[in-house]
């Protein structure tokens, strides 16, 4: 008969424990020490640093930046145009997302003084949270208080069911364009992409899609332009 391990159970504790480790997450626990002689505990189970590090902020505007310039070169007389060099635009993006490695992150929270403990969590009572990873089980009571800054997961409407929809973290890991294709959504992400996912294929037909308006973009410079 075969039995099953069970994870090893560690007890911790903090003044301030908080669930979710991405920009909000991390400047909650910051701001909960910092000139205090307090204590904080951050759990993440993916990437410190969540959405805006790795798969919305930091990598479009990595992109977004060498197609601005090109764009500019292009109206400014007496300079000559600037050329879009697609896989370092790409290679860009992946230093700015550190290769998706969040050793750098880590070691940020641990100079600020936060501990990082990997996992998913869970209330399993009051400020007391449970953390699995797989191998490891912890459970962390909170002297003060228990912060819940999980943010979101994105769903994809009913209408594109069957559709291999992308979501952000699709978009801005982009390795391959299609020929065409159309942006739903009105946010950052969505605009900024439509711009460095049109220069990054320019033979490519993007479609910005925003309060039920479906308008072909117009491409300037190697660029796009659009309307609401």
């Amino acid at each position: 008969m075969t039995t099953t391990q069970q994870p090893e159970t560690q007890e911790l504790s903090a003044d301030v424990v908080v669930i979710g480790g991405g920009p909000v997450g991390e400047n909650a626990a910051q701001y909960a020490i910092e000139g205090a002689d307090l204590t904080a505990i951050i759990v993440e189970g993916h990437l410190l640093g969540g959405e805006c590090s790795y798969y919305a902020c930091m990598p479009s505007k990595a992109m977004l930046r060498p197609v601005d310039v090109v764009g500019t070169s292009a109206d400014i007389e007496g300079v000559i145009e600037a050329q879009l060099d697609r896989p370092g635009m790409l290679a860009r993006r992946d230093s700015f997302v550190s290769h998706y490695d969040d050793t750098s992150q880590i070691e940020w929270a641990e100079s600020a003084g936060l501990q990082v403990v990997r996992g998913h969590a869970r209330l399993a009572g009051e400020r007391t949270v449970q953390v699995d990873d797989g191998a490891a089980s912890h459970t962390i009571t909170a002297r003060h208080a228990v912060i819940i800054a999980t943010g979101s997961e994105p769903t994809v409407p009913a209408e594109f069911e069957g559709i291999e929809a992308w979501t952000s973290a699709d978009a801005t890991g982009v390795i391959e364009v299609p020929e065409r294709l159309a942006i739903v959504g009105g946010g950052v992400v969505a605009c900024e992409a439509a711009t460095w996912l049109a220069a990054l294929v320019p033979r490519s037909r993007c479609w910005y899609v925003a309060r039920n308006c479906c308008q072909p973009m117009n491409r300037s410079s190697g660029s796009a332009s659009w309307t609401a």
